[in-house]
């Protein structure tokens, strides 16, 4: 679920791309977000699984969420 989620994102961000300038600006920052994202999200799964339990679905998705706004936030903030 978190896969098929962040694979719509993507494509979106890749299509945002093909706006000149602006759209690379965005979709960059945009792929900054997801990364930071997906990295907050794969901390919180190998946390699980270092403590011996599969992580629960519902938690991996609100980890992501809340990382992907919380970079959105930190780029918009930016001077870019």
């Amino acid at each position: 679920m978190v896969g098929t989620g962040v694979g719509v994102g993507i494509l979106g961000g890749e299509l945002v791309k093909l706006v000149p300038v602006y759209g690379w600006v965005i979709g960059g920052l945009y792929a900054g977000a997801t990364s930071y994202a997906l990295g907050k999200a794969f901390c919180v799964y190998l946390h699980s699984l270092k403590r011996g339990a599969l992580p629960d679905q519902a938690l991996l998705r609100r980890t992501y969420d809340d990382a992907f706004s919380q970079a959105k936030q930190f780029l918009k903030r930016q001077d870019v």
